[in-house]
């Protein structure tokens, strides 16, 4: 298991930061979510078959197609780059599927916790999901209404501001991740 989270782990770290040369990404998202995919196949073949961990790696082969899809789309030169009511649909859609990969990867954690009486690390996973959920809920709200408010500084301003909370929200993730790793070191 060790191994896997390590692999999630530096996975996630991909899709989080990204670091571009113009449109091009230096480690595009692609290759964070099959390196999450990675960890997840280890784990579910090391530790027998976990349900949590087995949807995660089903939505991480979903991500990979759509991060390569996004990777063409802002690759490929375009006339018109005003946002329009199928990319909002579309930006919504990706953004929950993405959402549901942390809330399984998250639920599997707390399960294997409960499974080694870490209760309290249980309960610390229970608030970071929380705390993920308040920020998609908001920030899936507000690329609803995104097409609407584009060129308002406010709103602009609220983005913004969203974009640091779910990015701190990410680093706890980030943190517990590690956590379970550690863990997972003192067993051995």
């Amino acid at each position: 298991m060790k191994w896997g989270l390590n692999r999630i782990f530096w996975g996630f770290i991909i899709i989080t930061f990204h670091i571009n040369i113009g449109p091009i990404p230096i480690l595009p998202d692609f290759i964070g979510y099959i390196l999450i995919g990675n960890g997840l196949y280890s784990i579910i073949n090391i530790d027998g078959t976990d349900e949590s961990f087995l949807k995660a790696r089903k939505i991480t082969t979903i991500m990979v197609i759509i991060s390569i899809i996004n990777l063409l789309l802002n690759i490929v030169p375009t006339e018109n780059k005003t946002p329009n009511i199928l990319m909002s649909i579309y930006g919504v859609l990706v953004s929950s599927i993405a959402y549901v990969l942390y809330y399984y990867i998250i639920k599997g954690l707390k399960e294997e916790a409960i499974k080694k009486e870490l209760f309290d690390f249980a309960r610390s996973l229970e608030r970071v999901w929380y705390a993920i959920l308040a920020c998609m809920t908001v920030h899936l709200s507000l690329l609803a209404f995104n097409i609407n408010f584009i060129r308002n500084e406010h709103f602009t301003i609220v983005l913004w501001g969203l974009w640091i909370l779910i990015l701190i929200v990410r680093i706890v993730f980030l943190r517990y991740l590690r956590v379970a790793y550690n863990e997972c070191e003192e067993e051995n």
